[in-house]
């Protein structure tokens, strides 16, 4: 018989941010975006993983931005994301409002921590600029058609990882002390090992 279970994973904003997931459990129970950001990763195991057990997928970014990297509504953002926590399973992919993270990793059962060294976010970010601008990204943050601004990029990932990750990781790390399953992937080889596990 299958437990029910959530997973939440979370990185830097090149990946960016959290991926979350609330699933049936299995051996795997992750799904992150990581792999969209560069033409290396273009294999997606976030829909993979969301296919597998019959479960809703979220891309917070889809609640986040409106086209033209124009904010949604506080208003409306909270609303969605209030709706889709109290769903019974899902897949949620993205960072998100830094005050909706607290109640992501309070339902997570299990939590991926993506948590490589800040120049390889730069480099992931940069891959998927490159991508994005040849017009080779498939998979696009949001469905967006226009990429972010790189300066604004760079700049988020700078500040997510020097504002935002030490409380990310004292939260993570308290989840895990309290039972929760947490998984810490620190390089591409920690990435792509896991990766295989979804295919």
């Amino acid at each position: 018989m299958q437990q029910q279970g959530n997973s939440f994973i979370t990185a830097p904003a090149s990946l960016p941010g959290f991926r979350q997931a609330r699933i049936v459990r299995s051996s795997s129970n992750v799904a992150y975006r990581h792999f969209r950001k560069c033409r290396r990763w273009e294999i997606h195991p976030r829909p993979k993983l969301s296919e597998r057990h019959a479960i809703p997928h979220f891309e917070i970014d889809r609640l986040l931005w409106q086209e033209g990297w124009i904010p949604t509504p506080i208003e409306t953002y909270v609303e969605q994301h209030e709706r889709i926590l109290s769903g019974e399973n899902w897949v949620i992919d993205g960072l998100g409002h830094k005050n909706s993270i607290p109640a992501r990793i309070d339902r997570a059962t299990e939590i991926i921590l993506i948590d490589m060294p800040l120049w390889m976010h730069f480099w992931f970010a940069a891959e998927r600029q490159i991508a994005w601008q040849s017009g080779k990204l498939e998979n696009t943050p949001g469905g967006l058609s226009a990429m972010p601004p790189t300066r604004d990029l760079f700049r988020t990932i700078w500040d997510i990882e020097q504002d935002w990750m030490p409380g990310i990781r004292r939260l993570c790390t308290e989840a895990h002390d309290a039972g929760k399953t947490l998984t810490r992937i620190g390089s591409v080889d920690e990435l792509d090992a896991f990766a295989q596990k979804l295919m």
